[in-house]
């Protein structure tokens, strides 16, 4: 066996070892630990200690130890740990109640592993949800048949049972529904059983920033936590605080409000026809410079039927969406409004 071969064994080696570091082991977090960002960074009593590594297996990055990563580090890292986490190279990977959430796993029936895609580090179980979960298409086939993965991940605090799952659909086990979501930051992201997930925006009204959805509603708290935690990870959101505006503020929602169509009245706060728009059948269809434009359905608010969009329709819109709005005419769904 070549050199290069025997590395690339070795590192996948390490790999699986450090994967196999149990939460449930870590001690409890000191008291007096170090604190920062609302994470218990703990001590300096690490055998491996000021190293300029950080040896502590809650977190993962370009700045964590490349060795095997042992659970009686856990909390017991600081400098290191701080340090590289302040430089943007760790994430906190398992989140600090991995306690409750291990004897919360203790009411849950996983199930076996007799599903089509068992041991892959995803969990495939619909009856989750959360940023451990598989990115492809879930299949109800696969209910109670990714025990390993998905226990896995639940007790590292990265997928949640979403609230409305119940037992196995034999109904032997017990599907105790969770009495929280993801948690990171010591912050309840929640599930995704939101209206608005995967869709790189944060609905969840508890937060603000640049990545936030333009419209919130109550409905979404603690809803919408893979988009939400992305987000606050990169820094595009973070927890509203007592100097910020309430989410139900009128000032939060004005500038929203103001391009909002809501109904065909509001014809005044549309742009004036493009003079070079496309004209079919005696109507001008405008350009395609809206934000929505060729995505298969009609945003603007000047047509109604078949092929119209199911969301909220902007003013802004109006004239911008032309080819999706032709090929929906051409169908025959589609009609002026007025």
């Amino acid at each position: 066996m070549e050199l290069d071969e025997l590395l690339n064994e070795y590192s996948d080696l390490l790999d699986a070892i450090a994967e196999t570091v149990d939460p449930t082991e870590f001690d409890p977090p000191p008291e007096n630990g170090v604190m920062y960002d609302g994470i218990n960074f703990g001590d300096n009593t690490s055998e491996w200690a000021d190293d300029n590594e950080c040896d502590d297996p809650r977190f993962s990055g370009i700045a964590s130890a490349d060795g095997i990563l042992s659970a009686e580090d856990a909390y017991h890292d600081a400098n290191d740990c701080l340090n590289g986490y302040q430089t943007g190279g760790l994430d906190l990977v398992v989140s600090a109640n991995v306690f409750e959430l291990s004897n919360a796993a203790l009411e849950i029936d996983f199930g076996d592993d007799a599903g089509s895609w068992p041991n892959d580090n995803e969990c495939d179980d619909p009856r989750f949800s959360g940023p451990g979960m598989a990115q492809s298409d879930l299949l109800d086939s696969d209910i109670g048949h990714d025990a390993s993965d998905c226990e896995t991940a639940f007790k590292a605090g990265r997928i949640s049972l979403i609230e409305t799952a119940g037992a196995l659909p034999d109904g032997s086990g017990d599907g105790a529904p969770a009495t929280s979501g993801f948690i990171f930051n010591e912050i309840d992201f929640g599930t995704d059983e939101g209206e608005w997930v995967f869709d790189d925006e944060c609905d969840d009204p508890r937060f603000i920033g640049e990545g936030m959805a333009g419209i919130l509603s109550d409905d979404d708290i603690k809803r919408d936590a893979s988009d939400c935690l992305s987000l606050y990870k990169s820094g595009a959101v973070r927890l509203r605080g007592p100097d910020d505006p309430e989410a139900e503020d009128e000032g939060v929602f004005d500038d929203v409000f103001d391009e909002m169509l809501l109904g065909s009245g509001n014809s005044a706060l549309y742009d004036d026809p493009p003079a070079d728009g496309v004209i079919f059948n005696g109507v001008n269809f405008g350009d395609n410079s809206s934000e929505w434009a060729n995505d298969g359905e009609c945003d603007d608010p000047r047509f109604k039927g078949e092929g119209q969009t199911d969301s909220m329709l902007l003013a802004s819109d109006a004239y911008h969406d032309a080819d999706d709005c032709l090929a929906a005419w051409k169908e025959g769904g589609l009609e002026l409004a007025d």
